[in-house]
């Protein structure tokens, strides 16, 4: 239905599947080719720009269906980390006694819940839907890829929120943001893109095979274990930690930890390994999506 409240010309600068517009040099009429391969990542941007204003209408409706019948509405987005924060901090650092330097320890976790929860929310969403939009699928042509890329941008705003309240909980403590909590939105933006690689590699499959959001809810629960959330990487050996920076969002919640609390300093290897992942598995994931945009398609 979302669909629907898009102008007509929008509709038909983006309604073309495999089809390229080439220009004869000493002729200016436009000859249509209808090509079978997929598009290229030029040609995919091309596509995305002619259909931003279905990408904003679905982020728009995401944002609205999410908290439409909730007593508490966004309230959510701050009653889940408090709540997180809350059990970990009780569980880890007064039974467990994990260590976190200087910083109190609830600030420690909430600096690594709030952009995880993004990022599970993210990839569980992102992972659907093209599954969950079939129904769309089926009716008029569109960029598919649009649907992944809508479904983890809405959840963006819940980590805005969640970030305000990790600033707020850092004025409870009497702990003054520093200058490189400038460098925050780069650090979001790295999580972001390399949430969108593995969602555009794995979107496709859960479409054709519907295994893999079982398997990816039981992931995502070992995935936050292998990354430095509830405990300081400096406390494991120096082996387990050269494996655990091969995790993206180690260095991902590192960064993020660093720009907002910063008292210790940057690790710039685990930055570069994070950034050097995300680039080859967004390169992977655009590419995959687009060989298998046809498959999926005609099963959805």
């Amino acid at each position: 239905m979302v669909l629907l409240l898009v102008s007509s010309s929008s509709i038909r600068a983006i309604t073309r599947r495999q089809i390229s517009h080439r220009y004869s040099p000493r002729n200016t009429n436009r000859k249509t080719v209808i090509d079978q391969k997929p598009l290229g990542l030029k040609e995919t941007i091309g596509d995305l720009w002619r259909a931003r204003e279905i990408l904003s209408k679905l982020v728009k409706k995401d944002i609205r269906v999410q908290y439409k019948q909730t007593a508490l509405g966004f309230l959510w987005v701050l009653f889940r980390p408090m709540m997180t924060v809350l059990v970990f901090a009780t569980i880890f650092r007064y039974i467990v006694r994990f260590p976190a330097g200087e910083t109190p320890y609830a600030i420690f976790v909430m600096c690594g819940i709030v952009p995880w929860l993004y990022f599970a929310e993210a990839l569980r969403k992102g992972v659907t839907s093209i599954y969950d939009n079939s129904h769309i699928i089926t009716c008029i042509y569109f960029p598919r890829i649009v649907l992944p890329i809508g479904v983890i941008t809405a959840p963006l705003l819940d980590l805005m929120i969640g970030v305000c309240a990790l600033l707020i909980m850092m004025s409870i403590y009497s702990i003054e943001p520093k200058a490189q909590l400038l460098s925050l939105p780069l650090f979001i933006s790295l999580m972001y893109l390399f949430t969108l690689g593995v969602v555009l590699c794995f979107a496709p499959l859960q479409a054709l095979y519907r295994d893999i959001n079982i398997i990816f809810t039981f992931l995502l629960t070992i995935w936050m274990y292998l990354t430095p959330i509830i405990y300081p990487l400096d406390i494991l050996p120096q082996k387990l930690q050269t494996l655990l920076a091969i995790n993206p969002m180690t260095g991902i919640v590192q960064g993020i930890r660093w720009s907002v609390v910063g008292d210790n300093p940057l690790d710039w290897k685990n930055l570069i390994v994070a950034t050097a992942i995300t680039i080859i598995t967004l390169i992977i994931g655009l590419y995959a999506f687009r060989r298998l945009e046809t498959k999926f398609v005609d099963q959805v």
